[in-house]
């Protein structure tokens, strides 16, 4: 079985994904594709395997077999060189995964793999002898093959090393490095690491900036087993001096080690003042780098730190976080940095935080009110919980507890302390390690208790993520629509059998009545197959006997072939013939005032709508107007002068389709007028007519109404003689001065006279109105 890779310049990485198990000898073989700068060089393949190395040459076709030692569970790594008169190039370090086999030990040992030079000599013995020519010798042939020296110096490294002193017995060791870099390789040959960095140089930071993509989605980082206990990780915030001198001699007495968050621009300026205006004095990168090297974890705490940006939100945008993130990278990488979660300033971790820091960290730690620092599975990665220790001696409680209960439930704890702020004191955090360590809790910095904990690969976000566990265990909960697709595509692809998923029913009338019988013709059954097609049947069973409707919900059990659903069936009381027990009546009541109308009804449910009409006279005709407000049995309204005489009625209608219309009521303005003439006019002719008036004399108020009038009209009180059209009689009152028009509305004139005792008197109007429309002519005594 082949492995194959490609080499882009010194970026080595692997284009085959084969399942690789351990044991096999002589049978695995891995495969190069160099791009041009490899032309003419000697390759060599270098396997590692605990502590041990394997140089095997390249053939002709740039093929090697995997040396049968490093086949071992759960993996080794490999990288290339090439040299050619002195030159050299050299790539990454890849890690390949290999499983366990079924192969037991106790046959004869293979023979050990050839180291370099005994492979030089079996090509020398293979290239063939006796010709006209002498052979290359072997010395030329190793020169060819890599060997830079004398050949005085050549036959003296053929010499065999001294064997490795014995190694002290040791603790169990953590799971293996699930990245595609593995900090524990330490060669400056063949392997780099960006945990043992002390110096940049150019060909490592070459590799590192071609390399680095936070290794989100890389299956070669899978092989881990996940740590079914309790992890406790302490981060302190803002990579502050105070960190080197106060924290990070506990934790060297203590013989563990923390993650820190460093600000990138601090390091680069390591005196200076916040973006809140606070003095700092942070680690430069010297100091980081020296930390790093003995083990301490850096993570990035962004570019600056910007206030405006984490904590008022004032600059929260894409382009600003680009910058937050994204030069905090760049300047990581030029010191030979490498990190792989995102430190979030002020602890929120809103969306588009997440969205943007995504593409430079493969993780994101929040410190926002109410987070416990207590995480079980991680199902958002780019979110992961921290507690942040205050000053004072709540501390020391407090983290005790967070301890005891990440113990109890098997969590990864996470504390934030800022040594800067003295959160906390040097003592406290001193008591926290001891006490973890007593209750025989793993301490390990974030990056390696994320290899025990977090997914090394995920896609998709909350309870919907899609994640891969270090152990190669896949995590999903899909909603029910996923799932759903799923069965019906896996049907239609003839992966399932297509059979009855699901039965569901509804009924077919909608309006029924308490007392009716359920109607079985009128249930439609419908079944739901895996694939999604819908199928209605009819050999269904009720399981109800009783199926009288009774009033509000009845539901009937339905039963096919092993499946169930619920049908429910909504009924209403029998209705009640709808009726008017109280008509509306007229209301009199004065302009400003609330005027109140209402009807008292019965019946199955009953709506109301009020309506006016313009129209006066006992029987109105014209277009009725719906009220404004009016659909309940009260109608309500601020009388105005102008709705005098004006008729409404009441259309009461019940839920069963009956309609009802209820007596036309008049509103009166006024409550001290009567009606003195009402006239109708009889036609659209002028008219000019006389009424005599039967009042006795004192003084009276007297109110003109006409409607909609199509000529200007006046209003005469004359003195009479012998009843008769006297044109010549006294105008004792015009209403009004001139004339008005009514034709677009009611007009009402009031005003004032007194009548003479022993004189008679005639109300007289000029010009027309439109036929059937009404004048009315009202009054009161005032004396």
């Amino acid at each position: 079985m082949i492995i194959d890779y490609k080499v882009d310049s010194q970026i080595l990485r692997r284009t085959s994904r084969n399942l690789i198990v351990a044991d096999s000898i002589k049978y695995l073989a891995v495969r190069f594709n160099f791009s041009d700068e490899w032309k003419g060089t000697k390759k060599t393949v270098v396997f590692l395997y605990d502590g041990y190395s394997y140089n095997v040459l390249l053939d002709e076709n740039e093929i090697a077999i995997v040396p049968h030692e490093v086949i071992k569970s759960p993996g080794f790594n490999l990288s290339a060189y090439g040299t050619n008169n002195g030159m050299r190039i050299t790539t990454n370090t890849c890690k390949v995964s290999v499983i366990k086999s079924g192969y037991c030990e106790g046959e004869t040992p293979p023979e050990p793999t050839q180291n370099v030079y005994e492979q030089i000599l079996d090509r020398l013995d293979n290239s063939g002898g006796g010709t006209e020519k002498n052979g290359k010798s072997a010395y030329e042939i190793a020169v060819e093959n890599g060997f830079n020296g004398t050949e005085s110096e050549w036959l003296e490294s053929l010499k065999g090393q001294p064997g490795k002193d014995g190694i002290n017995g040791a603790d169990g060791k953590d799971g293996a490095d699930i990245t595609a870099i593995n900090d524990s390789e330490t060669s400056s040959e063949t392997t780099w690491s960006s945990a043992k960095i002390t110096t940049a140089n150019t060909e490592l930071q070459t590799q590192i900036n071609n390399t680095y993509n936070h290794h989100l989605n890389d299956s070669n980082n899978i092989g881990n087993e996940v740590y079914n206990g309790a992890v406790l990780t302490i981060v302190d915030d803002d990579g502050s001096i105070e960190f080197l001198n106060n924290f990070v001699p506990i934790y060297k007495d203590k013989g563990v080690r923390c993650s820190f968050a460093v600000v990138a621009c601090r390091a680069e300026t390591p005196i200076g003042t916040t973006t809140s205006g606070d003095p700092y004095e942070a680690l430069s990168w010297t100091q980081i780098k020296e930390l790093v090297h003995d083990g301490f974890d850096m993570q990035s705490h962004t570019y600056s730190h910007d206030v405006k940006v984490f904590r008022t939100g004032e600059n929260l945008n894409e382009e600003q976080l680009e910058h937050q993130f994204g030069d905090a990278d760049r300047l990581f990488r030029e010191n030979g940095l490498d990190y792989n979660c995102m430190v979030y300033p002020w602890g929120t971790a809103q969306a588009i935080k997440k969205r943007v820091a995504k593409r430079y960290a493969k993780y994101g730690m929040t410190l926002i009110s109410g987070d416990t620092g207590l995480n079980d599975e991680i199902n958002e990665p780019m979110a992961i919980s921290r507690y942040t220790l205050q000053s004072g001696s709540t501390s020391l409680a407090s983290a005790k507890s967070q301890i005891d209960t990440a113990i109890a439930n098997k969590q990864w704890l996470i504390l934030c302390t800022h040594a800067n702020a003295n959160q906390p004191s040097a003592d406290t955090l001193g008591y926290i390690i001891d006490y973890a360590i007593s209750k025989k809790m793993r301490i390990e910095t974030f990056s390696k208790a994320a290899r025990l904990k977090a997914p090394v690969y995920y896609a998709g976000d909350g309870d919907n993520m899609f994640r891969v566990m270090p152990n190669g265990d896949t995590k999903c909960k899909p909603d029910d629509d996923t799932v759903r697709y799923i069965v019906q595509r896996a049907t239609a692809l003839g992966l399932f059998e297509d059979t009855e998923a699901s039965i569901s029913a509804s009924y077919g009338k909608t309006q029924n009545i308490a007392g009716d019988t359920l109607d079985k013709s009128l249930i439609t059954v419908t079944v739901t197959m895996t694939s999604g097609k819908e199928n209605i049947v009819t050999d269904y069973a009720v399981e109800e006997t009783d199926l009288t409707l009774s009033e509000g919900e009845n539901t009937y059990h339905i039963k096919y072939k092993g499946l169930s659903c619920t049908l429910t069936v909504t009924a209403i009381a029998a209705a009640e013939a709808a009726e008017i027990t109280q008509q509306p009546q007229d209301v009199t009541t004065e302009v400003g005032e609330t005027a109140n109308m209402s009807i008292i009804a019965k019946g199955t449910g009953l709506t109301y709508k009020w309506q006016w009409l313009d129209v006066r006279g006992d029987n109105p005709v014209g277009t009725w107007t719906n009220c404004a407000d009016g659909t309940s049995s009260i109608l309500q309204f601020i009388a105005e002068q102008y709705h005098n005489l004006r008729k409404y009625r009441c259309i009461v209608t019940s839920g069963i389709g009956e309609t009802l219309t209820s007596d036309i009521a008049t509103l009166h303005i006024g409550s001290n007028y009567s009606t003195l003439i009402e006239h109708t006019s009889e036609s659209e002719a002028i008219e000019r007519t006389w009424y005599s008036i039967p009042l006795s004399a004192g003084a009276y108020r007297f109110r003109a109404t006409v409607e909609k009038a199509e000529y200007a009209c006046t209003f005469q009180l004359k003195t009479a003689v012998n009843n008769v059209d006297d044109k010549n009689g006294t105008v004792m009152f015009i209403a009004p001065t001139g004339t008005f028009n009514a034709a677009s509305a009611i007009y009402t004139f009031e005003g004032d006279f007194t009548l003479e005792s022993g004189t008679e008197y005639l109300f007289l109007y000029t010009k027309g109105i439109t036929a059937g429309k009404t004048i009315t002519i009202e009054y009161y005594k005032t004396n």
